[in-house]
């Protein structure tokens, strides 16, 4: 007796896990996770790298492409060998057996229950005949009861048209395509597996293919320094003969500027006459041109300490009259005068010692 009791309640238990439906749950999960871990394994023999992709592909870009790429190739060579393979096809077709199997138990213990609950023999039981009993008994149950059963036959009706679908005469419709259908075959959830991963693959070649692109070409190398190389203003450089052929055409553009400038009224003759000859003492200060890249012309600078080491002007323009090209000579040597004297000022200074010197001479 002890048995019997025992034996009931575990019956009654397993009807009320059907009826609410935690056995059809924990049977999809079962054959959902079984189809996911043999489909990996079967990539996996095939060098198909699953971490290759990221979780949020459509935000994350892959580390790399090569990988996506390689997996792609796997993924085609399944769905469509080009060898005449049939590895894909052989294995849904092993694994959908193992699967039926499983869904056929529970269709035969919902029958049990159903038949059970409706009062009439479990050989009897068919979908059809199911919910036309359903239907006349249903003012006599509990409508909690009522919609489980009505649930449980809908469940039952779906996985045998499951296994119909896995016919070939039943995917094809009288006009010749395929049948649309709500119901998807075990067949289908395990290739599907497959064409979910080649159309992952796709969109992320798609949207990050930018990455195969090729790379900016590399800055040529700049040419090489050494201890004869001078870099110039421009950028350029210069070895040591450019240097002196620069030197040669910096004199003679001097040159030609000094001739072009002619001398334009007394003030500007006599501060050019002002200026010392070789032949005078003064202090003279020139900033030498250094071996390597300085292009400048030489810079002279003339330092008066006194008056009395001041030039003898009436020297200088007699001098001057009579000789043009000492004149000329000379002031090709110099230069601007310094910067703490204007033009104006020595000019000034200059016709006042012309001027004193006249009175002198005519006491």
């Amino acid at each position: 007796a002890g048995n019997c009791e025992t034996s009931l309640g575990y019956l009654v238990i397993e009807r009320s896990q059907f009826m609410n439906g935690t056995r059809k749950n924990n049977l999809t999960e079962w054959w959902l996770s079984k189809i996911d871990t043999t489909a990996r394994r079967f990539l996996s023999d095939r060098n198909y790298d699953d971490a290759a992709i990221p979780e949020d592909y459509i935000s994350e870009p892959p580390a790399s492409l090569e990988p996506i790429k390689k997996n792609l190739a796997i993924i085609e060579e399944i769905l469509h060998p080009t060898d005449g393979s049939t590895d894909a096809r052989d294995l849904a077709d092993t694994l959908k057996q193992e699967i039926y199997v499983k869904i056929n138990s529970f269709v035969a213990d919902v029958s049990i229950i159903v038949a059970d609950l409706l009062g009439f023999e479990a050989e009897l039981f068919s979908v059809s005949f199911a919910e036309e009993i359903l239907a006349e008994k249903k003012d006599q149950l509990d409508d909690s009861v009522h919609k489980c059963i009505a649930d449980m036959v809908k469940d039952v009706d779906y996985l045998l048209e499951m296994q119909e679908m896995e016919n070939p005469e039943k995917q094809q419709a009288p006009g010749g395509g395929l049948v649309l259908s709500n119901v998807v075959p075990v067949s289908g959830l395990i290739m599907s597996t497959f064409f979910r991963r080649e159309n992952v693959l796709r969109t992320i070649v798609e949207l990050y293919g930018y990455m195969d692109a090729p790379t900016a070409p590399e800055e040529p190398a700049l040419p090489a320094v050494n201890e004869n190389t001078t870099f110039l203003a421009s950028g350029d450089t210069q070895t040591d003969s450019g240097i002196e052929e620069a030197k040669a055409e910096d004199e003679n553009e001097t040159k030609s500027d000094n001739n072009d400038s002619g001398i334009k009224n007394d003030d500007t003759r006599d501060l050019h006459h002002s200026f010392p000859n070789e032949g005078q003492k003064t202090s003279e200060k020139s900033s030498e041109i250094p071996k390597e890249g300085n292009m400048f012309a030489p810079l002279v600078v003339f330092d008066y300490n006194s008056d009395k080491d001041a030039p003898n002007t009436e020297k200088n323009d007699i001098v001057s009259k009579a000789d043009p090209e000492n004149t000329e000579k000379e002031t090709k040597h110099q230069s601007s005068p310094p910067k703490s004297s204007s033009p104006w000022h020595l000019s000034t200074n200059l016709n006042n010692r012309r001027l004193s010197a006249s009175l002198g001479a005519s006491r």
